[in-house]
């Protein structure tokens, strides 16, 4: 149900701006056109205040949810991979920093 909500919540919030995808297990990617550093960062930060202010209908009641996010920067398509690479451990980052924040790679 967690990820029903969120999936709708990143599709909608990128709309034109991007292509949004489920990356694996409870992780996302999305890929915004146009945008540099700042603006994803910028964006990231907007996504992660829409996410903690929603709240899922469970059988075991309503619960609270937040997310982590790790922003990277592509200028090539070839560096696709790497720019993944990067977001990956900006992800995994903002894990280890508490949870709940933005962080760049």
């Amino acid at each position: 149900m967690v990820i029903v909500e969120i999936a709708t919540l990143i599709t909608r919030h990128t709309g034109e701006l991007g292509i949004a995808a489920r990356f694996g297990g409870e992780e996302f990617t999305i890929l915004l056109h146009n945008h540099g550093l700042k603006k994803g960062l910028d964006f990231a930060e907007e996504l992660r205040h829409l996410v903690r202010a929603i709240r899922v209908n469970t059988h075991k009641g309503q619960i609270r949810v937040t997310a982590s996010f790790g922003v990277a920067e592509v200028w090539d398509i070839p560096d696709i991979d790497l720019t993944i690479k990067l977001a990956d451990q900006a992800l995994l980052a903002a894990k280890a920093n508490g949870r709940n924040q933005v962080c760049a790679g």
